[in-house]
């Protein structure tokens, strides 16, 4: 694919690597009827002052007035949904807008878990306001091989900084998988004007996605996020190659097959966007039992009083006491 951004040069920094020992020749388990799923919790923050973020917003004393029984409440209702997305919780779950391992680890326990079910993927990423992405899956399902913190570097604009691209990798029953966890930039200074940052952001996510793709080109791969574009966008349909159409493309974007049953993900300006979605290469499609879903049960939904419905948040122009302002989507695996 030709490079969109040739004359700037790339800026891509490998801010670090883990590997787990997978010398194990037992298998692992095989799972069916388990969920894989993404789900941005909106700002999920604690009320400790952590130095080098701008997290002040949410502290007891800050502007959102963050306080312990509030953040307490927001992890009892993430649990509520960790464990409806799937039979005793998702097998595989990426996570956005959080601000640590330790409040993804609450949840987990919130959820009834200890780190004995589920292993945390986590890094800081050089986000200003301290927001970062996770993977979290059961150890029963799957073993850690490695995982890598991909920062993005805008040499356009080097002074804003993004949210890192996860990569980890599994294994699995019987096969590797790799899994992607993105947050792309959002398009709160206009969308023309933020435009370039997800598009360079899609072109790095392909640069990984072919690297893998060139060693295994039947690699199971699953990409996941909240992409701040629509399926149909030029980031993700033109440049990361995820097709809306064909199941003859390396990548499928199966948000897009599911964007008329249900409008969206989240509701800006009174119009639902398909913002988070989950991608998957053509080998793993064929292991899916059924499409994408848009998780969306009563309670994570607001009805207001002119009958529309938007997700159930937890802040907008005041406190609102919700669950989030994304919805969760998710995929069925056999």
């Amino acid at each position: 694919m030709k490079s969109l951004f040739l004359s700037f040069g790339i800026g891509i920094f490998l801010l670090s690597c883990q590997e787990g020992s997978n010398e194990s020749t037992t298998p692992m388990p095989k799972p069916s009827g388990e969920t894989i799923a993404f789900y941005n919790v909106e700002n999920l923050f604690d009320t400790i002052d952590s130095k080098g973020i701008s997290d002040g917003d949410f502290l007891p004393h800050g502007k959102k007035y963050w306080t312990q029984s509030r953040y307490l409440k927001k992890l009892k209702d993430l649990a509520q949904v960790f464990n409806d997305l799937g039979p005793k919780g998702p097998a595989i779950i990426g996570l956005s807008e959080i601000e640590n391992k330790a409040v993804i680890l609450q949840l987990i326990e919130t959820a009834g878990y200890s780190e004995d079910d589920y292993e945390i993927v986590h890094y800081n990423s050089a986000d200003n306001r301290g927001i970062d992405v996770a993977l979290v899956f059961k150890k029963k399902y799957f073993r850690f091989i490695s995982s890598e913190s991909i920062r993005l570097v805008f040499p356009f604009d080097p002074d804003v900084l993004s949210r890192d691209i996860l990569k980890v990798k599994l294994q699995g029953h019987q096969d590797e998988l790799t899994i992607f966890v993105n947050h792309w930039p959002s398009r709160r200074d206009g969308t023309k004007e933020t435009e370039p940052k997800r598009l360079f952001a899609a072109e790095t996510l392909r640069g990984l996605v072919d690297e893998e793709l060139k060693k295994d080109p039947n690699a199971d791969l699953v990409i996941m996020g909240d992409f701040n574009d629509a399926p149909e966008d030029q980031s993700l349909n033109a440049v990361l190659g995820a097709s809306i159409t064909k199941n003859e493309e390396d990548l499928i974007n199966l948000s897009a097959r599911v964007k008329y049953k249900f409008p969206g993900t989240l509701v800006h300006d009174r119009e639902w966007l398909m913002f988070d979605q989950i991608i998957v290469s053509r080998n793993f499609k064929k292991k899916l039992t059924g499409k994408l879903e848009v998780f969306a049960p009563d309670y994570l939904l607001y009805q207001h009083s002119d009958g529309r419905k938007s997700p159930n948040k937890t802040y907008g122009s005041r406190y609102y006491g919700g669950y989030s302002d994304h919805l969760p989507v998710r995929i069925i695996f056999r």
